[in-house]
């Protein structure tokens, strides 16, 4: 059995087992295994595209970008953008993961290296001790939702334990 042939045989075994021929550099390729590829790729385009066309308008919409950004449910009008306060930098938020203690206020996991320093009232120009509140990444990802609710339940944690005072509290 010559190099040539044990190649073509390795190739389309491989076909055979996983869907698709292996990368041979510099391997000449027949016209049947061309038309075929080529037929095999068409095929499955082809269900995929069907499968997207077969989902509801709006979930196309989106899968194609189409959708608009102020049409979603939790766009609060673009304040992600804004800058942070100049006050909120590094030493400031080494400061309140020290006070505290390095741990997640919600799940109380000892995070060292990724630890977040999140706004309590999601104004990041509020940069003070009292509005700020360490989290882990998992946590600070919660927290994008039902703001109110999580406004309420930083204010009384940190009354509660830092014995501080807010004004508007959600009490």
């Amino acid at each position: 059995m010559s190099i040539k042939k044990s190649r073509s045989l390795i190739a389309k075994e491989s076909y055979k087992i996983r869907g698709a021929f292996t990368h041979n550099k510099g391997r000449l390729w027949n016209k049947e295994e061309i038309t075929l590829l080529k037929k095999n790729y068409h095929n499955k385009l082809n269900s995929k595209l069907s499968s997207l066309l077969k989902r509801n308008e709006s979930s196309l919409k989106s899968k194609l970008g189409l959708t608009k950004k102020e049409n979603h449910p939790n766009w609060l009008g673009g304040i992600s953008f804004e800058p942070y306060d100049k006050k909120f930098d590094k030493s400031f938020c080494n400061l309140i993961k020290k006070r505290d203690n390095n741990l997640c206020m919600v799940c109380n996991a000892l995070i060292l290296k990724f630890l977040c320093v999140h706004h309590i009232d999601y104004n990041k120009k509020n940069t003070c001790k009292e509005n700020c509140i360490s989290l882990c990444n998992s946590c600070h990802v919660k927290t994008n939702y039902n703001r109110s609710s999580w406004i309420k339940f930083f204010q009384t944690l940190m009354s509660d334990r830092y014995g501080y005072n807010y004004e508007n509290n959600y009490n």
